[in-house]
């Protein structure tokens, strides 16, 4: 089975079997999938065992081969601790994951990266997003990277929903009509919903 369709399967079974999932996801070999399938893990089980399976995913995201895949992939980590409820835990690690997701390069896996923890974080609020959309909003001054834009109009898209005042004062900075006129077409298409991180068949 590929890693892949492991870390498929762990998300399938944690949220009804979370013990038998834990095995399962520590046996993936790939770093990157194996952080996914124990964040699967850490929002399904049971409070006794969050702290335990929370550094397990920390330690695998760590081993991860470079700088955009060590803080993206703890989007998935920062999302299973903020459904549960567990803010703070998550906030501790968005900033984790921001140093890392700084790092990373080119610039247009930084805006990657970025977004997904954009995505990740919005459970946490309007004003942690809102940061984040503005530093991911500032990417395009240094380099006008098409994986760049794509991820703004992305965000922007799902910031019209969570803040939109600050929405139309961040696009007035950036000054772009073509990326303005894009973010309104995905609105206008209903893409505003960040992505799901944990799923079921």
């Amino acid at each position: 089975m590929s890693a892949t369709n492991q870390r498929n399967h762990v998300i399938q079974i944690a949220v009804s079997d979370p013990g038998r999932a834990l095995p399962q996801a520590e046996d993936i070999a790939d770093d990157w999938f194996a952080t996914q399938a124990l964040a699967a893990v850490l929002r399904y089980s049971p409070e006794n065992l969050i702290s335990v399976v929370c550094r397990k995913a920390l330690r695998r995201a760590s081993l991860c081969s470079d700088a955009y895949r060590r803080g993206s992939v703890l989007a998935w980590v920062i999302r299973a601790l903020a459904e549960r409820g567990l803010h703070s835990q998550a906030k501790d690690v968005l900033h984790m994951a921001l140093q890392e997701a700084r790092q990373s390069c080119p610039v247009g896996s930084r805006a990657e990266a970025l977004f997904l923890l954009y995505q990740a974080a919005h459970p946490l609020g309007g004003r942690i997003v809102d940061r984040l959309f503005r530093e991911l909003a500032a990417l395009p001054q240094s380099d006008p990277h098409w994986r760049v834009s794509r991820a703004l109009v992305r965000a922007g898209a799902m910031h019209s929903v969570i803040a939109p005042d600050t929405l139309q004062s961040i696009i007035q900075l950036i000054g772009d009509p073509k990326l303005t006129a894009r973010i309104e077409r995905c609105i206008g298409l209903g893409l505003t919903e960040p992505r799901p991180f944990f799923w079921q068949q």
